[in-house]
This record gives C-alpha cells, structure tokens and sequence, in this order.
C-alpha cells in the first residue's frame, strides 16, 4: 500500500527546504533539487508547476514546521521571559549544529518583492511571529515578567525587529556571550 501523498508532500518539502536553506532561492539549481528531493524535474515541476511553485510551498511548509513549531516551544512557555529568551538564545545555539539563519530572514534579503508569491508567504511568517510575540507579552505583563502599560504592538515589532539584526549578527559572531549580551539589553527594554 502506497503511503499517503502528504507524507511524501511533507518529506519532499523538508528536503527542498534544507536545499534552500542552505544556498537560497538563487543558489539552488535544478540539478540540486532533483540531487535533494530525489525527483526529476518534471515531477517536481508536474507537482507544484515550478521552481518559484516549489519554493513557496516550500516556505510555507517551513511557517507551519519550524516557525511555529518554535513559537509554540519557546514563546508559548508558562514563563513569558524565560520562554522568550530561549527563543532567542536558540537562534546563535544551535547544540553545535552549523549555523542557518532563518529562511524567512535569509528569503527577505535575498528576494523581498521581487516574487509576489513569496512576499505573500514572508508576510504570513511575519504575521504569525508577530501574534506570537504579542501573546507572550501579554502573558507576560499579566505575570509581572514585562512593566505594565507596555505597548504591546510596537513591543512585538521592536522583538521582530530584534530577531532579524540577531540573526545577521549571529552569522559572524562566534562568541555567544556578545548576543547573550544583547538579548539582555533587548529583554530589559520590556522590563
């Protein structure tokens, strides 16, 4: 009996993603995708109709699995604070895992507007972190982690904000206790 096609949808989009991940939209040939996926090109592109195809659901698949999957683990945590510095403390320790930025991060600055499609799926990366931050924050204020009166909307921004300069500066910076430093600083603006 074949397994189900959402099996192989989810196991075809992990390994496109982790191609992506590693050398972007513009680095990854046709060749690769065939090599990562295991597929010729006329069965990716028959599935999702192109490259372009390929990489939106792609990231899409990347917003449901790993961008909310941290948000759930980190920013969903009983203890706001803790929660959120665990989120960002995970983006530069990685368990001696190589470093990757994050995909939605590494997409804005490699495509932003120059695909429709894509800024459409950065977007909605965007807008579920920013719930997220929200959330956490208000759990937070309500606990007594983060000062009352705080605005929680520009809060959630200035944490987005946080989180792309953090994953830019942990790309060269190899001495982890710098960005512990600066999630320090960010964490005390909301105290």
């Amino acid at each position: 009996m074949a397994r189900p096609r959402s099996v192989e949808d989810n196991e075809l989009l992990d390994a496109a993603m982790t191609a992506f991940w590693a050398d972007g939209y513009g680095g990854v040939s046709t060749r690769a995708l065939e090599q990562a996926t295991g597929l010729p090109a006329s069965s990716l592109y028959h599935r999702y109709g192109s490259k372009e195809g390929l990489f939106v659901a792609v990231l899409a698949h990347y917003i449901v699995r790993v961008i909310a999957g941290r948000a759930q683990r980190y920013l969903a945590a009983d203890d706001a604070a803790a929660g959120l510095r665990a989120f960002f403390t995970s983006v530069y320790r990685q368990g001696g895992r190589p470093y990757r930025a994050c995909l939605l991060a590494n997409t804005w600055q490699e495509l932003h507007t120059r695909l429709p499609a894509v800024t459409t799926e950065l977007a909605r990366g965007r807008q579920l972190l920013l719930a997220a931050f929200a959330a956490n924050l208000r759990r937070g204020i309500d606990s007594g982690a983060w000062r009352a009166g705080l605005d929680v909307a520009v809060a959630a921004d200035f944490l987005f904000l946080s989180l792309q300069g953090l994953l830019a500066a942990a790309r060269g910076e190899r001495d982890p206790a710098r960005l512990d430093a600066q999630v320090d600083f960010m964490l005390g603006a909301l105290r």
